[in-house]
């Protein structure tokens, strides 16, 4: 008999536990999450014979969790961006992003193609979600050193901006692998074209859509304590209306979500009166305070969600020299990334080594990893790759954070 109740408040417990061991030695409680998973999953099958908890009951609903994940994510994205300070507050970071993104996809997928003989596309898709960072462990980590400009807001900022390319990249090229299956031949690049544009279109068209929806209803939910919910639940709708139109849930999401994060700044430009603005502004305040709790409960049962599924019969030779390339060219990308930063914006030169270091991958990356999974496309290996990165690329920026304190004392 398994006692739910009692596993929830474990892991729970585990996850607060934790984080409050986290403030202290900046590892983040994502490790121990993982390893408790673990240990209920496929630990306690290969010792009592049986696992404490029905891992295929938990297969069958991976693509559940999956998107609920993801719509958390985007959401979350949507409040931490301002979309109309982009341009002057974001231009660094973009900068750094986009350089550290096409360097890190570009290496690990020619590592993949040629050194591993991995096809084209499923390449470019570990290329892409091997690409970013993670807010929570690179905030963290920096917390403590005392850094010039605008480092520290320059790495969160770019953890922040991961999510929307791993997300959006990762969306894209499985609609990609999806539409290479049916017709049974690599795509042209008309066809490509005409993938990206329709799925693209359709999902900005969805989120606008029924954001000017949303906006317009808040005078019917203005007394309501429950406007989160109410939010979360055009999410879900929104998703699958999208997803039914072959277009992007995810992208829908997060047009959506930028939208609802900028709420009050958008009725403000489009002119309409005052008491909408109040209203947007209150409203997206009210989620935003309970957006964290949410975010806390869904990243805590996620990461023990993929310590229950990960599989370590698939820890080979193979897939560990394969994990060490990855992890090797990821270092390289990052290392010249940041020696352009440094090249471009003299400010941030001093700090190019600690830049580099910080690379630990996460949330965002774990989840993106079950997308293949989802739409039915077997890659064996593929998840477990991705959960052996985020952990080798955390102790990585763990050690390097810590030698990096001792070494250069005037920037802890």
């Amino acid at each position: 008999m398994i006692y739910y109740l009692s596993l929830i408040g474990f892991i729970i417990l585990v996850s607060f536990t934790g984080h409050l061991f986290r403030k202290k030695t900046r590892i983040p409680e994502t490790l121990f999450l993982i390893t408790f998973g673990l240990f209920i999953g496929p630990v306690s099958g290969s010792i009592y014979g049986t696992s404490l908890v029905p891992v295929e009951s938990f297969r069958n609903i991976t693509g559940l969790v999956t998107t609920i994940a993801l719509i958390i994510i985007l959401l979350e994205s949507g409040f931490e961006f301002d979309i109309f300070d982009i341009a002057k507050t974001f231009s660094k970071a973009t900068f750094f992003t986009v350089t550290t993104f096409l360097l890190t996809t570009g290496f690990v997928s020619l590592f993949m193609m040629y050194a591993v003989g991995w096809p084209a596309l499923m390449s470019l898709l570990l290329g892409v979600v091997s690409s970013g960072t993670t807010t929570v462990t690179v905030s963290h980590l920096i917390a403590n050193l005392k850094m010039k400009g605008d480092v520290k807001q320059l790495l969160v900022l770019e953890s922040i901006i991961n999510d929307l390319t791993i997300v959006t990249g990762g969306v894209i090229i499985t609609r990609f692998i999806i539409a290479e299956q049916n017709l049974g031949a690599a795509l042209t690049l008309q066809e490509i074209t005409a993938t990206i544009f329709s799925s693209v279109l359709i999902a900005i068209g969805g989120g606008a859509v029924f954001f000017l929806v949303w906006i317009r209803t808040l005078k019917l939910i203005e007394r309501s304590p429950m406007k989160f919910a109410y939010t979360v639940g055009m999410l879900f709708i929104m998703y699958d209306a999208i997803e039914f139109l072959e277009g992007s849930g995810p992208i829908a999401v997060l047009i959506f979500s930028l939208f609802v994060g900028n709420s009050a700044k958008l009725v403000e430009k489009l002119g309409l009166d005052k008491e909408l603005l109040d209203l947007s502004s209150a409203t997206a305040k009210s989620i935003e305070d309970v957006l964290d709790d949410i975010s806390f409960f869904v990243k805590t049962f996620f990461f023990v969600f993929l310590g229950i599924l990960f599989d370590p019969s698939l820890i080979t030779a193979s897939i560990l020299w394969v994990l060490a390339g990855i992890l090797t060219v990821i270092v390289i990308g990052r290392y010249i990334s940041s020696k352009i930063l440094a090249w471009r914006y003299s400010d941030v030169a001093p700090y190019s080594k600690i830049i580099a270091i910080m690379l630990p991958r996460g949330f965002t990356a774990t989840v993106v990893a079950f997308l293949p999974s989802k739409q039915g496309i077997d890659v064996p290996g593929f998840t477990e790759i991705i959960l052996l990165m985020v952990f080798f690329t955390t102790i990585i920026a763990i050690v390097g954070t810590a030698l990096y304190a001792r070494t250069h004392p005037q920037h802890q």
